[in-house]
């Protein structure tokens, strides 16, 4: 690991992405595999001004073994903790850092009509308190590869050397076409279960500029 270059991209996220203020609170979500790149980020943080960073920690295994195990009525609420914290969210509007670098097949042969009751009833509660932080909110998402994230990529690495090569700077880079098609996709979920949609990137046919299909959708 090129420890300078992560450095700086952290100091990138933190300075340019979230553009964090003196005083202000973050709060961090990211996967727990990127720990090391994450203590960094968290250091970059507050040496930009942060006055307290506040990390919640994914997994997309834990994820899984939950749906596949837990209460499905249990799942589908908040918790006390969770309202407390969104509501914390909604009085102090602290900035908000996403880092993606899950697996993209992490929950593959997941029950989905149980997952999608479980987002889209959880969403409804947890849109009372977006609508009322996110027009305010100051927020960033950026990506960090993780090894499965990496090795999908370039498969034909060993992890260390596809996780480098997404770190590479290039003005070219060539990576092998893969067709690949979603094992989950909104139709599966429904449209509530992201009730918070950030953005909408669309590609274009060339003559008409009309909208070919939706590629991503932020929520």
């Amino acid at each position: 690991m090129n420890i300078e270059k992560v450095r700086n991209y952290a100091k990138l996220i933190a300075r340019s992405g979230l553009n964090i203020q003196k005083g202000q609170d973050v709060f961090l979500r990211a996967d727990i595999e990127i720990l090391d790149f994450v203590r960094i980020l968290v250091e970059e943080l507050y040496d930009a001004g942060a006055q307290y960073v506040d990390i919640e920690w994914t997994d997309s295994e834990i994820t899984k073994t939950r749906i596949a195990k837990g209460d499905l009525k249990r799942q589908s609420k908040l918790t006390t903790y969770e309202k407390a914290k969104f509501q914390y969210i909604v009085d102090k509007t602290p900035c908000r850092l996403f880092i993606e670098s899950e697996d993209p097949d992490g929950l593959a042969g997941v029950d989905i009509k149980k997952y999608s009751k479980i987002i889209q009833s959880r969403g409804k509660t947890i849109k009372k308190y977006s609508d009322k932080y996110f027009p305010k909110c100051q927020w960033c998402i950026a990506g960090y590869p993780g090894a499965k994230w990496a090795k999908k990529v370039f498969p034909e690495l060993d992890v260390e050397e596809a996780k480098e090569k997404l770190k590479e700077e290039q003005e070219e880079y060539i990576i092998p076409l893969q067709i690949t098609k979603a094992q989950v996709t909104l139709t599966d979920l429904g449209k509530d279960a992201f009730p918070n949609v950030l953005g909408t990137f669309t590609t274009r046919y060339d003559a008409t500029n009309e909208n070919r299909s939706n590629n991503i959708n932020l929520s």
